[in-house]
């Protein structure tokens, strides 16, 4: 298999920006890997004050300890969450997958030519 499907390969399976550093391009590989890590930070960040929250009511006596209680107390949570809070991180999460997928694939294909030659 050539560089440039390994490293697109790597950034889609691994994590973002994996191919890059696997093709020793460490000024575009750290970034994709920084700011992934970022995005799953606020993702996660929006998770844990959701259940936090859910937490809470159910110490408080608000939500009984029946499933169905929280699994209702949650949805009621994340549909009163401000939806820029869950979906900004997606699309950078996402986004920054796909551009590290494409890059790597753009920057192993730059090498197989040069070591073709």
């Amino acid at each position: 298999m050539n560089k440039a499907k390994t490293a697109a390969l790597y950034s889609a399976v691994i994590f973002p920006g994996a191919g890059q550093v696997w093709l020793k391009c460490w000024l575009t590989g750290v970034p994709f890997i920084l700011g992934t890590v970022y995005a799953v930070y606020l993702l996660l960040d929006v998770i844990f004050s959701i259940a936090f929250k859910v937490v809470d009511q159910i110490q408080s006596g608000q939500v009984s300890l029946n499933p169905l209680s929280i699994h209702e107390a949650i949805s009621y949570e994340i549909a009163h969450t401000s939806g820029l809070l869950t979906s900004l991180p997606m699309i950078i999460l996402v986004s920054l997958w796909l551009l590290s997928i494409a890059d790597a694939y753009r920057v192993g294909r730059t090498q197989d030519k040069q070591s073709a030659e």
